[in-house]
C-alpha cells in the first residue's frame, strides 16, 4: 500500500513538473489567461505592486515570462532589460514589445550567470519566482550586478479578493499542483549570508494586496551606520 503511495506521488510530481514546463516553454502563450483565471485577472496588479518600492534607473526583471510587466515598467521610464531561460517566453515578449513599438532589451539566460557588469542596476524584480530565486548562485549574481543603493524587489505571493468559496477553490487548486509549499525557510538568514538585509511586508496597488520580500545590500547599511557614528563622534 504505502509503495503504491509513493507511486501515485510521483507519478503526480512528474505530470505537474511537466505541466509547468510546456506552461512556461510550449504552452507559453497560455500563461497570461492561467495566471488570470487562478488569481480572478488580479495577477496583473499584484506584479504591479512592485512599482511602488523601485527607484528611478537601470532595471533588471528576473524571469520576465509574457512581457507584461516588463512593458509596464517601460511605461514608467525605469529603462529595464529582462532575462528568461525560455525561448517561447523570449519570443512573446519580442512580438509584445514590438507590437507596441518599444525596444526590446532581452537575453535569454538563467539567473544564476548574469551577462552584466558589476554594480549596474538599480532595481532586480522578480514576481512570482520559482525556488531558483533563492538559490545562493542566483543571490551571488544579483549582489554582484547591483549598485550599492539598489533595491531587491520579489513579489512572492497575492492576496485574493473573492467569497470564501471561491477562495477554498483556488487554494485548493494551489494545493494539488504543489505552488502551496508549507516548507519553512529562514529567508533571513538566507539572505545575510548572500550579503542582504531582507523585510518582508504587503503592498497594494489599485486595491490588489501582493506579499513581498525587500533587500538591500548588507555593506551598504553597514557602511551607512558608519558614517552615522562618524559624524556623531565629531559633534
Amino acid at each position: 500500500m504505502k509503495l503504491n503511495k509513493l507511486w501515485l506521488r510521483s507519478i503526480k510530481a512528474k505530470l505537474i513538473e511537466l505541466g509547468f514546463f510546456l506552461l512556461y516553454n510550449h504552452l507559453a502563450f497560455m500563461y497570461e489567461l492561467v495566471a488570470w483565471f487562478v488569481s480572478l485577472g488580479q495577477w496583473s496588479r499584484w506584479r504591479q505592486v512592485a512599482l511602488n518600492y523601485m527607484h528611478h534607473g537601470t532595471t533588471l526583471e528576473l524571469g520576465y515570462g509574457t512581457g507584461v510587466f516588463f512593458q509596464q515598467m517601460m511605461e514608467q521610464g525605469l529603462n529595464p532589460i529582462g532575462v528568461d531561460i525560455s525561448p517561447f517566453m523570449a519570443g512573446i515578449t519580442y512580438r509584445r514589445l514590438h507590437s507596441h513599438n518599444l525596444s526590446c532589451q532581452v537575453v535569454q539566460t538563467c539567473a544564476e550567470s548574469l551577462p552584466f557588469p558589476d554594480s549596474y542596476f538599480n532595481n532586480i524584480v522578480a514576481t512570482f519566482p520559482t525556488n531558483y530565486i533563492l538559490q545562493p548562485a542566483t543571490l551571488a549574481e544579483i549582489h554582484r550586478t547591483s549598485r550599492g543603493n539598489a533595491v531587491l524587489i520579489i513579489v512572492t505571493r497575492g492576496e485574493l479578493v473573492a467569497p470564501e468559496p471561491i477562495k477554498i477553490f483556488i487554494a485548493w487548486l494551489h494545493q494539488i499542483t504543489g505552488k502551496h509549499n508549507d516548507e519553512v525557510v529562514d529567508l533571513h538568514n538566507c539572505f545575510a549570508q548572500s550579503g542582504f538585509k531582507m523585510e518582508s511586508l504587503i503592498g497594494e496597488f489599485q486595491g490588489a494586496k501582493a506579499q513581498l520580500i525587500i533587500a538591500h545590500k548588507i555593506d551598504l547599511i553597514i557602511g551607512a551606520k558608519k558614517l552615522a557614528f562618524s559624524c556623531q563622534s565629531k559633534l
